[in-house]
């Protein structure tokens, strides 16, 4: 082994460094195994590598789970744009996880043995924070040019079992897990979200010892302060405006929503419906309109109480300026499409939250959701689906009976 390297930042350039120990005058095959994917980092990484080295091909081998939170049309189609270069993808299945990290470039002679080529092992995924992202994870690389150790690797990739993008959606029994996994990600969970604007931008003030011995003084509260045990806070933003949207979002609960400890799972073509981008628009522009009419009178009046808050010994100093704190708060808002989305629906949505490792979770959350279905006497659309579906160890069988 020639190399042995413990890193944060630099990664992808460490990594092409080492495979770059090749015969460049040959034709290799890029092989990238990764328990995780991310494709922006893949892209990267074989940009890279194709400037200084003839590929012939790029084969990519990824874990059947995580392939499936992208599904298969988004594999094929990121294998289909390299439009001058072969790129597949293989998901690996298998009961336990797929997690090796291995990323080699082999040239294979006719007779096919190993006659060039550099191998990198280590515990950095094809990821952001594997690979690309700066500051992410520390990673260990080792690399070697060993054709004999080379040639075990191709064998034993040989030997996996391995499925097409296009396979993916298609289980055998034995596959349970990976089925049940497969289901639950065609929906998303929707979590009720009761912070409303006027909440969000208050400013909130940690009491002195002074202010707290006399948070019974009427004083505070006529001044339009929320007292509570070791803080006060007062809301200075008003915004009457309510989006015509949220009995919709109710009925689709209703109809399409199944109970969970997360929140209510909602299949993923139907969740599109919860966000009319026309509306969420005209929500925008009216919040931005009264945030520019209202703030500089509402930088005024923070000003003051915070200089009256101060004098009068009720509070400590803050570590940020209170009207600071708000203009942060303002611009946080308008920059994060996440955060006016919730504002927006009065729901936050969200992906499964749980790692594919995390097998006893996903298990919980399934049987739950199956019990749930099975428990009511009527059951509404998404309900028959999943039953369904799991009926028929089909994901297209959900989607089918959806329709219906």
């Amino acid at each position: 082994m020639d190399n042995y390297l413990h890193i944060r930042s630099g990664k992808k350039q460490c990594l092409t460094d080492m495979l770059g120990n090749i015969d460049k005058r040959r034709y290799h095959s890029l092989h990238l195994c990764s328990c995780y994917f991310d494709s922006e980092a893949a892209r990267k990484l074989i940009n890279e590598v194709q400037d200084f080295a003839y590929i012939s091909d790029v084969r990519i081998f990824i874990d059947r789970r995580a392939a499936i939170e992208y599904g298969g049309d988004y594999l094929q189609e990121f294998c289909d744009s390299f439009h001058d270069l072969v790129v597949s993808i293989k998901a690996v299945e298998s009961s336990n996880l797929f997690h090796s990290k291995v990323y080699a470039l082999v040239s294979i002679d006719d007779d096919g043995s190993v006659v060039s080529g550099s191998i990198v092992l280590g515990s950095a995924n094809l990821t952001g924070a594997g690979l690309i992202r700066r500051g992410g994870n520390y990673e260990c690389l080792i690399d070697s040019q060993d054709t004999e150790i080379i040639e075990q690797h191709l064998l034993q990739l040989e030997k996996l079992k391995t499925l097409d993008p296009q396979q993916l959606n298609r289980f055998s029994r034995k596959e349970e897990f990976s089925f049940k996994y497969a289901l639950l990600q065609s929906g998303v969970f929707v979590h009720k979200w009761n912070e409303n604007l006027e909440q969000y931008l208050s400013i909130r003030y940690r009491l002195s010892e002074n202010g707290k011995s006399r948070i019974t003084d009427q004083s505070l509260e006529t001044a339009g302060f929320n007292i509570e045990t070791a803080t006060v806070s007062k809301r200075y933003f008003r915004f009457d405006y309510v989006p015509e949207h949220l009995d919709n979002t109710e009925n689709l609960l209703r109809n399409y929503g199944i109970e969970t400890y997360l929140g209510h799972w909602l299949p993923c073509s139907v969740s599109e419906s919860m966000f009319d981008t026309g509306a969420l628009e005209i929500f925008k522009e009216r919040l931005f309109s009264e945030i520019k009419i209202q703030s500089k009178e509402i930088e005024r009046l923070i000003h003051k109480d915070y200089e009256y808050l101060l004098q009068e010994g009720l509070i400590e100093k803050p570590e940020v300026n209170p009207v600071d704190s708000f203009n942060g708060k303002l611009n946080d808002l308008t920059n994060n499409e996440l955060k006016l989305k919730r504002i927006y629906s009065k729901y936050e949505l969200f992906y499964l939250p749980f790692d594919i490792q995390q097998k006893d979770e996903i298990l919980y959350l399934f049987d739950e959701m199956i019990s749930f279905a099975e428990s009511r006497k009527r059951k509404n659309r998404s309900m028959k689906a999943f039953l369904e579906s799991y009926a028929a160890f089909s994901i297209e069988r959900f989607d089918e009976t959806l329709e219906k």
